[in-house]
């Protein structure tokens, strides 16, 4: 009887050791399966590396001509199942150049290691924002997010073809961690005209090659495109906020370019007082507005300008398109007045 117990009781514990351990690893398996791990799986797929072969006849010190080889990689991601691709402008910069020379070739890398031809729908320089196409259907796409009302220390990721290693070792996204440290970063516009503005900043890896590829949140939806980082720090990058890049976007799939040929029908001159006056004034801006020659300009929709470049500068940071209404304020026999233009 003692005997039979004893079996018992060894069976039991057997068992319970048994159960336990596949407890165990399915505790495991289950933490592993985070949030994190289930927002890249959802977003890999549509990312793509972003490559740009080039071709140029080129002469050596001796005045002969040979063809050089070279190109450059980046980042994307696939935004519709009909092979609409986002990616910087700059990624593509030497295809859009309007001084280029030589041939060039586009295309895009999948995860897997399969390649096709790519080409531009249009661009905008003044957002680093660009539009590609592949031809065909089906394609996995990046679910887009809202980028309003984000917090500082929300989980993101990082997707994208860092150094090429996508496209040369991997053959999948390279993916780094972090949150969101920073909202609305503001580095204004750049010697190149780019308008840095209301950037996400993240402590996620943004390495070269990163650009043009999806900042994603923790339910792998994008909320950001991944565009710089600053030289002097490997763990601070900035993202263009996605409700910025649709807006860009759907406009680029209609006319290829964003209208921002403006007509303001007011001139204007610096002062050496640091002041900005109106010079002319066209005659239907005199008819809709009070705005009068030797007007001083003291803020453009509410931000302080003081010459020409000053007031180009917030144009171009507020995005004013032909239509749109800037509140201008204007100091005039020493009173300040509010006037509200329409731009043509």
């Amino acid at each position: 009887m003692k005997i039979k117990i004893l079996f018992l009781t060894l069976f039991l514990v057997i068992s319970c050791n048994n159960s336990s351990n596949e407890s165990s690893n399915g505790d495991i398996y289950n933490l592993k399966q985070t949030a994190i791990t289930n927002a890249i799986q959802k977003a890999s797929p549509g990312v793509v590396g972003i490559h740009v072969e080039t071709t140029k006849l080129v002469r050596d010190r001796y005045g002969r001509p040979r063809l050089s080889e070279g190109g450059g990689d980046g980042s994307g991601f696939i935004v519709s199942k009909d092979g609409y691709v986002i990616t910087n402008a700059h990624n593509v910069s030497s295809i859009i150049d309007p001084n280029r020379r030589g041939q060039y070739k586009l295309f895009v890398t999948f995860s897997g290691g399969s390649m096709l031809d790519a080409r531009i729908i249009g661009y905008d320089a003044q957002t680093d924002i660009a539009l590609l196409k592949i031809d065909g259907e089906d394609f996995p796409y990046c679910a887009l997010g809202n980028s309003e009302n984000l917090s500082v220390g929300e989980f993101v990721i990082a997707l994208g073809n860092p150094f090429n290693l996508f496209a040369e070792s991997t053959k999948e996204p390279i993916a780094s961690f972090g949150i969101i440290s920073a909202s609305n970063a503001d580095f204004g516009v750049q010697s190149n005209g780019v308008v840095l503005d209301n950037m996400i900043q993240t402590d996620a890896a943004v390495n070269p090659g990163n650009s043009g590829g999806p900042l994603v949140d923790a339910n792998g939806d994008v909320i950001g495109m991944n565009t710089l980082r600053r030289d002097e720090s490997s763990n601070i990058g900035y993202a263009i906020p996605i409700n910025k890049i649709k807006n860009i976007v759907e406009e680029l799939k209609i006319r290829g370019s964003i209208d921002r040929g403006i007509d303001f029908g007011l001139g204007f001159i610096n002062l050496y007082t640091n002041q900005l006056m109106i010079k002319y004034v066209h005659p239907r801006v005199a008819l809709e507005t009070d705005l009068s020659v030797y007007d001083i300009v003291l803020s453009v929709n509410d931000t302080k300008v003081s010459n020409i470049k000053n007031f180009s500068d917030v144009i171009k940071r507020s995005d004013v398109r032909p239509g749109d209404v800037i509140k201008l304020k204007i100091l005039r026999d020493d009173k300040v007045k509010i006037v509200n233009l329409k731009t043509r």
